[in-house]
């Protein structure tokens, strides 16, 4: 870690939520539990001093304005991010998609009118979650309604047997993690608990993302252990009040985008996103509807420690981090799945540079555009410096809400799909339920139910204590079945692994089937032999199956349609009427006609004839046909339009209803497969049309082996 450099330290930093500030001379950090690593630990001493002036000339040039207390009022106007999830609400009439859910599982004596009177501190203390939403003359603005009490509903579990309680509590889960906000009225925390057993409880929380992020959710964990803490030891509420609300930062962005302050950063996302591929066309197991549900699966990832260090360690001799490794992974197996050599892959930022913003509960997380063109990488060693470089860049314009971006780019908007990209890509390390402390109570995280995907594809991943990287891929089960995922999954896992030992090699030498996969590949999609009948014709061969499915339909256009009992009917015809006509084995009748039926009926009706077709473009002058007819040696032309001049004297018409007085039944024809089955004449572009003879044999095998 200490060998990257000052740029890829402050974006780690950044992407950490690591706070540091300069006080007397000297570095001070806040983070979040765990966030700064003895690897970060090392690289920040490496690089104090630059890290002091980096901070010193940001304080002194006043670069950005502090956030103040905006001017008390009846309403306030919404952030960026918060507008756009107002309209997606009231456009969809509620959904569950953007529920921000969560539940801890507290066993020993839990002292349930503690854990209620901080729960409804905490209510008061964070005025975001008793905000609505309305419309106010045609435009979005909050309210901040009044603290009130907070209803925790209780669901008894412990009376039923072990299986059924565990039954009951995952539909629990599912049930509380699907209920819908009413943004115009509801408080925006849901509280649930579930008593399992003698000390043993599952408490479950949710918001709206209208309302908070990541961060938020474990700040509010936090405040509600230490609010828990100091009541049940009888002490008072020892959370200072916030100087700040979300409503103030909302206020804040406005007038930062209205006085000019962001138009450089946006400039360089309007420039570095023009022209973008706008849709990643990934190899889906079902068409993409017009209006996506949002439900959504996941699958779990895991990279062994010492695939994950050896990860890190490659990423650092690049002065890159482990989070532009996953991102130089991801671009490859994306491009390779699309066949698109550029990608645009969405990842979210915390957005709390600010000292101000640490200790707020609200809707800071926004999101960064990476466009990446594994294809225009001559070596991996270049991929990497080319995702390092194209990250940092982002990183130094994060302040752009995602909103802003789009709205200036001004994308042709496709409900069926996500603006500017379709997936993304996370490194989570915000602060949640890990080391939590409540007293007399062992707390775990709880899983929750996985059901909606804001985007087609979202790889999410997390540092574990154990040097381990683990993750999922959450997935549009729209497009997505599981087993396309898993296989994908298995795809990521092998690049990852090989990416460190890959240095000087080209990216597409990247490693990616697995073994089966490639021997498949190789081998198996390449035994193509199979038997076929070598020694019949295929008017034998039609009139067989003809004889096995003749009801089923053979041919249709917009209008008609035609069984195999009935195109045989009308091919035996058309055979007995060019055999009065002085057709025989081996000679040949050209076609001059568009697609249709009936040119179909006519291809199969000359091979029952024991002829052989020559078909011919109706759209080119008349004379260049005439010298291909004679050129073909053709006796005879079938022809929907009237054909004048030298050469077509011998023109029979195409219609059905001129060969109707023959019979249906398939006339006498000795041949064999080594017959003529058709001639096909080249365009003729680079000098005269040549015409190419193809044996019956050679198209019977190659209709059965597939092409």
């Amino acid at each position: 870690m200490v060998s990257m450099d000052l740029a890829a330290l402050l974006h780690e930093l950044g992407r950490r939520q690591v706070m540091l500030s300069v006080e007397e001379g000297r570095l001070r950090s806040n983070a979040p539990r765990g966030a700064i690593t003895p690897e970060l630990a090392d690289a920040i001493r490496s690089h104090k001093d630059a890290l002091i002036a980096v901070l010193e000339r940001g304080r002194g040039n006043g670069a950005l304005a502090a956030i103040q207390p905006a001017a008390k009022a009846s309403c306030y106007p919404l952030s960026f991010a918060q507008r756009r999830l107002w309209f997606v609400d009231l456009l969809g009439g509620g959904s569950p998609q953007y529920n921000l859910p969560g539940a801890l599982r507290l066993r020993g004596r839990l002292d349930v009118a503690a854990l209620q009177r901080a729960l409804e501190a905490l209510l008061e203390r964070h005025a975001i979650l008793r905000t609505v939403y309305a419309d106010h003359d045609g435009e979005p603005v909050q309210r901040v309604l009044p603290a009130t009490s907070l209803t925790m509903v209780r669901h008894a579990l412990d009376g039923l047997e072990e299986g059924a309680r565990s039954s009951a509590l995952d539909a629990l889960l599912q049930a509380q993690a699907s209920a819908v906000f009413d943004l115009s009225g509801d408080v925006l925390l849901r509280v649930a608990l579930a008593h399992m057993g003698e000390d043993d409880h599952v408490l479950f929380f949710s918001t709206h993302h209208i309302a908070g992020d990541g961060w938020s959710m474990g700040l509010l964990v936090q405040d509600m252990a230490v609010l828990y803490s100091a009541f049940v030891e009888g002490r008072d509420n020892p959370l200072p009040a916030p100087s700040l609300t979300y409503a103030d930062y909302a206020c804040w962005q406005q007038q930062r985008l209205a006085d000019g302050s962001l138009d450089a950063s946006l400039r360089f996302w309007c420039q570095g996103l023009r022209d973008a591929p706008a849709l990643l066309e990934l190899p889906g197991d079902r068409a993409r509807p017009a209006r996506p549900s949002h439900r959504g699966a996941s699958l779990p990832l895991r990279l062994a420690p010492e695939h994950a260090q050896l990860l890190r360690n490659w990423a650092s001799a690049h002065g890159a981090t482990l989070f532009m490794a996953l991102l130089a992974a991801w671009s490859v197996l994306l491009s390779r799945l699309s066949g698109q050599g550029e990608v645009v892959i969405g990842t979210p930022v915390a957005n709390r540079q600010r000292r101000e913003t640490e200790t707020l509960v609200g809707f800071f997380v926004n999101t960064l555009a990476l466009r990446v063109n594994p294809a225009a990488a001559s070596s991996v060693a270049e991929l990497i410096t080319q995702v390092r470089d194209a990250t940092l860049r982002a990183y130094d314009h994060q302040d752009v809400p995602f909103e802003q971006v789009v709205e200036e780019l001004r994308p042709v908007r496709d409900l069926g799909h996500h603006p500017v990209f379709q997936t993304m890509l996370a490194l989570d390390n915000t602060p949640g339920g890990r080391g939590l402390v409540l007293p007399g109570l062992d707390v775990q995280s709880v899983s929750m139910p996985h059901q909606s995907a804001h985007c087609d594809l979202t790889a999410t991943f997390v540092e574990n204590a154990d040097g381990s990287v683990g993750g999922a891929i959450e997935y549009a089960t729209d497009l997505f079945d599981a087993a396309t995922i898993q296989r994908w999954a298995g795809y990521l896992q092998r690049l990852l692994q090989a990416l460190p030992d890959a240095e000087g090699q080209p990216v597409a030498a990247l490693p990616m089937l697995s073994e089966r996969e490639r021997e498949q590949l190789v081998h198996g999609f390449n035994a193509t032999a199979r038997a076929y009948p070598a020694q019949s014709t295929i008017a034998e061969v039609f009139a067989a199956w003809a004889a096995r499915r003749g009801e089923a339909i053979a041919l249709c256009d917009a209008d008609h349609a035609l069984s195999y009992a009935e195109l045989d009917a009308r091919a035996n015809r058309l055979a007995h009427g060019l055999r009065a006509h002085g057709v025989d084995r081996e000679q040949r009748v050209a076609l001059i006609a568009t697609r249709s039926l009936d040119l179909v009926v006519a291809l199969l009706g000359v091979l029952k004839a024991g002829a052989a077709y020559v078909p011919l473009d109706p759209e080119q002058p008349i004379g260049r046909l005439a010298d291909l007819v004679a050129d073909s040696g053709a006796t005879v032309v079938l022809s929907d339009r009237a054909l004048e001049g030298a050469g077509f004297q011998a023109t029979l018409p195409l219609a059905p209803s001129a060969w109707a007085r023959y019979p249906d039944t398939a006339p006498v024809v000795a041949g064999q497969a080594s017959d003529l089955a058709y001639v096909m004449y080249t365009s003729g572009s680079t000098g005269t049309p040549k015409g190419v003879m193809v044996e019956q044999g050679a198209v019977l095998r190659l209709a059965v082996n597939g092409g």
